[in-house]
């Protein structure tokens, strides 16, 4: 079972806006997105062990169809947790893991909130270059970090390949504030 790691982030705003919307209908503080998905997972995990019609069903609970149960698991799971983790092939043969978060650094004493930025992390191993852990940061909408953690024979290309890189970052409306590579760690191991 993939579990809640597999949950697709846009699907993820659906209960989101969903308990937005339920949350503060009477003038009433939201709770926090986390602390209310958290209440809204345990709701529905009791509910798949109490389908209607089951001995023990909830009186006045609307019934999740079986077939979905998993997907809102997962969904609920997600917006609780902050982050998206993904792992699959990215294609065939190339095995992928994926993790997408927000990247909550509290601003200083006096300084406005910063647009939100947003870590994500990938792990792969390629043909040609080896084992690679890649973090990007996206800030401001527009700065992007780009660290990539390198099996010590991909440097070489790795280095080639920074003019490109900044070349199609750029193209795509970013700017590239950092690339920077460094050989795999310890910390980069799991």
């Amino acid at each position: 079972s993939a579990g809640p790691a597999a949950a697709d982030s846009a699907a993820a705003a659906h209960p989101q806006s969903a308990l937005a919307a339920g949350a503060g209908g009477q003038g009433a503080a939201a709770p926090p997105p986390a602390h209310a998905a958290a209440g809204a997972y345990a709701s529905v995990q009791a509910q798949a062990v109490s389908l209607p019609g089951s001995p023990g069903a909830g009186v006045g609970a609307p019934a999740i169809p079986a077939q979905l149960q998993a997907l809102v698991q997962q969904q609920l799971a997600t917006l609780a947790q902050g982050a998206v983790v993904w792992a699959g092939q990215a294609w065939p043969g190339q095995e992928l893991e994926w993790r997408i978060e927000p990247d909550d650094s509290a601003p200083g004493a006096g300084q406005a909130a910063p647009p939100r930025a947003w870590t994500s992390v990938l792990r792969l191993d390629l043909p040609r270059l080896g084992r690679l852990v890649v973090h990007l940061q996206l800030s401001g909408h527009t700065e992007l970090r780009v660290q990539v953690a390198h099996d010590t024979g991909a440097a070489g290309a790795l280095r080639a390949g920074g003019a490109a890189l900044r070349e199609s970052v750029t193209q795509a409306g970013l700017r590239l504030d950092e690339l920077s590579l460094r050989p795999l760690g310890a910390q980069d191991h799991g």
